[in-house]
Formats: structure tokens, sequence, C-alpha cells
């Protein structure tokens, strides 16, 4: 009577959208519903909803006879077993296991970023967990959403597994936390030091930024601050 393969496995984050899949061969006039198994609780009776929580529905193709399951946004407490039931006698039933993970960024090099003022910034916004590519990704500096401060040269790239923030160009103001937020995904936060550089205009090319936690001084520049500090000390 099924399509789908029993015991199907379907994975999906919180706050996104499972679809628990039943295709059938040919229920005929046999009535298809959906039985939450760990309460018995009957979701759906062919394509009405019997459930007060808005959140199930069936995605009904005729001509394909499928009856999916639809569940959105997901909740945690929705993880476990599902029944496809057809009407017959006996019934007969089809099991759709729904497993849900909680999807989480991680921007790299975080807690702490330590750069020179006037190097270039790229953060990494990793998406650990997710099941599904997020429809917006927002950067925050503090408060304030940065995503669009083209002005000064500011990129954001975003795809199914990560977000980059590229600054050409920084200065202390710019020291502060960023956040990466993406859609039902958890944030994730850096604390970003923007040094006051003492070296020569000339030779801040030779400071970059990195994305591990630490930055990296051309040896010229290292000699001249070693200079300066002797200077200091005499």
């Amino acid at each position: 009577m099924f399509v789908t393969e029993n015991g199907t496995v379907v994975t999906s984050q919180i706050g996104g959208t499972a679809i628990l899949p039943c295709a059938t061969v040919k229920p005929g006039t046999a009535t298809v519903s959906w039985v939450r198994r760990i309460d018995y609780t009957i979701l759906t009776i062919g394509t009405r909803s019997y459930s007060s929580d808005k959140r199930f529905y069936v995605d009904h193709t005729r001509h394909l006879k499928t009856w999916n399951l639809e569940i959105t946004p997901v909740e945690a407490s929705d993880a476990g077993l599902y029944e496809c039931r057809i009407a017959t006698h006996p019934t007969t039933s089809n099991f759709v296991h729904l497993k849900v993970t909680e999807a989480r960024a991680e921007i790299l090099g975080s807690p702490d970023l330590y750069i020179m003022s006037g190097s270039s910034l790229r953060l990494v916004c990793r998406l650990q967990g997710s099941t599904q590519a997020p429809l917006f990704v927002f950067w925050y500096h503090s408060d304030r959403m940065i995503n669009f401060d083209t002005d000064r040269g500011l990129v954001v790239h975003i795809n199914s597994t990560e977000s980059d923030l590229i600054m050409p160009y920084t200065n202390t103001s710019d020291s502060g936390n960023y956040t990466c937020q993406p859609q039902n995904i958890s944030p994730a936060t850096i604390h970003v030091h923007v040094l006051q550089s003492e070296v020569p205009a000339a030779m801040q090319h030779g400071v970059r930024s990195s994305t591990s936690g630490s930055f990296a001084i051309s040896n010229c520049a290292m000699f001249t601050i070693i200079y300066m500090l002797l200077q200091m000390l005499s």
C-alpha cells in the first residue's frame, strides 16, 4: 500500500520545517490519517487537521498519491515516531521517525580576535547542525545591523553552510562585539579588539587580520616597534 519506505528517518532543526513523507500505491476510497505515536494523538484525517496545534498540516498531491505531514516551525518536543495510517481492514500503517536537532552558529576565532587598525577584517560564521539553508544571515556590530554598510566597502557573503563578513579597512571605532544571527539558528558572538597602530602608514600593509584569534606583523614593522620601545626606555 505504501511507496515510502517503512521506518524512514527525517531530521529537522528547531525552528525549521519537517516534511514527513507518505506516498501510497493506491488507497482507493480508504482514508489516510497521521497519528503521533508518543501520545496516540490523531493529527490529520484526509486533508483535515484534527489537532489544535496549527503547526501540523497535510500536503496532499492527488496525482502523486502523497500525503506528506508538514510541521512548521519544528519544536524539540516534536521528535519521535509518527504513523501514516490507511483505514483498510485491517489497518495498514507506515512509520516515520523524526529527529530534531538544534542548529547553532559559530564564529571562527571566538571569543576574542585582535587586529591592528588599518588592517582588514574577515569574520567567518559556520552553521553547525543546520538541516536547511537560512533565508538570511544578519550581522550586528553591538546592537546595530551592518549588512548594508556598503559605503565603507563592507561585504557579506552567504551560502548554505557559512556566512563571511569582510571589512576592507578598520579603525579603533570598529572594536566591539560582532554577532552572526542566521534565520532559525542560535546566534554567535565574537569580541574584536582593534589596536591602535604606532607603525608608520607606509608600513601598515604589513599588518594583516586573522580568524585564528591572533595578529601577525611584518618583520620590518616589528623591528620598527622594537626600536621605538628601546628609544622610550633609554
